[in-house]
């Protein structure tokens, strides 16, 4: 009996033992840190003669680049006739540019600002900021050197007429448009497509539009909020967006591949702070010009977009000189993304 006892005592602390072994001993974890903060200088070219808001918009997007992420920026805002030129001579890490110098780069993007191209505001920028889009542009942009980080509104135009009210392209036929300024491809749509007639005088008298010799005119949003008819005179104003154009945020493309992915997000965030920095006093003289009409009585109506387009298009697609100035399967290419 006591032979056993001690063998069963032995047995137990064979086990004790060797369960002890298997134990792991406890491991030390370095203690992750954050990297480093990052010091950056950038550069940012605007195009000459655009508007004060850009500049407020600049200054926004180098304040929220310094509050967004943990790095530090500091950026240096210059200007220029050319900013495609200073990109390439190594001297502007981001551009800021019109729609106008973009095309001179790739004369396809001239498209973009055709008459009626797009519906209204949303269309257009949903269109223009897409990821299709972007797929759109990729290789022109790699040609360009430049990678694209945003598209701006700008600004649109009305149709304001005191003849008749207008949702049709019929409704158009017989008006007679005064222009704000010299367009001749517009000129010869609406001439074309539409069977309007079309003058360009000197200047307008925001107090009375409306002439013998013009039944409707061609206004901005400034010009709408100006615009005092008399509350007792029929007129009729229509969101025709037979103008538009738009403003483009890029970066260096060289630039931007050497940034890590929190850099470039960082930036991103940044630029829709710009973006909505820029458009947000456009949008509001734009609304506020047409509630101020409405308020005097004024019709505000919008043209039956589908037919309004396919009239343009097909006018343009049949004169010669446009369509041998235009890549179709870039206008068609958009036309298939149009949001």
């Amino acid at each position: 009996m006591k032979r056993l006892i001690a063998v069963g005592v032995l047995l137990c602390l064979c086990l004790s033992s060797c369960t002890a072994k298997k134990t792991p001993a406890p491991v030390s974890v370095p203690v992750q840190k954050d990297p480093d903060p990052v010091q950056y200088e950038i550069r940012v070219c605007i195009e000459t003669g655009l508007a004060d808001e850009v500049d407020k918009g600049i200054d926004r997007f180098a304040q929220k680049l310094n509050e967004v992420g943990r790095d530090s920026y500091q950026v240096e805002i210059f200007y220029s006739a050319d900013p495609f030129a200073e990109m390439r001579a190594g001297r502007a890490d981001f551009l800021y540019v019109s729609n106008a110098a973009l095309a001179t780069q790739d004369a396809r993007y001239g498209v973009l600002t055709t008459p009626f191209f797009f519906r209204d505001y949303d269309q257009m920028m949903m269109t223009l900021n897409s990821a299709g889009f972007r797929s759109l542009t990729a290789e022109s942009c790699t040609g360009m050197g430049v990678y694209g980080l945003g598209a701006i509104y700008k600004t649109s135009r009305f149709l304001l007429s005191n003849e008749r009210y207008f949702s049709d392209p019929v409704d158009l036929e017989g008006m007679h448009v005064q222009l704000l300024e010299e367009d001749p491809l517009l000129e010869r749509v609406l001439t074309g497509a539409f069977s309007m007639e079309v003058s360009r005088p000197e200047e307008f008298d925001l107090s009375h539009p409306f002439t013998e010799e013009g039944s409707a005119f061609d206004c901005t949003p400034e010009m709408l909020g100006q615009t005092e008819l008399d509350p007792a005179e029929e007129s009729y104003l229509g969101e025709t967006y037979h103008y538009a154009e738009v403003e483009w945020f890029f970066a260096d493309r060289s630039f931007w591949a050497q940034q890590s992915e929190y850099a470039q997000a960082t930036v991103e965030e940044a630029v829709a702070f710009l973006m909505a920095e820029i458009e947000r006093p456009r949008l509001e003289l734009y609304r506020k010009a047409v509630r101020s009409q409405e308020k005097r009585g004024m019709e505000v109506t919008k043209l039956s977009v589908d037919e309004v387009r396919r009239r343009a298009k097909d006018w343009l697609y049949a004169d010669e000189e446009f369509y041998n100035s235009v890549d179709w399967a870039f206008y068609d290419n958009v036309s298939a993304i149009l949001r």
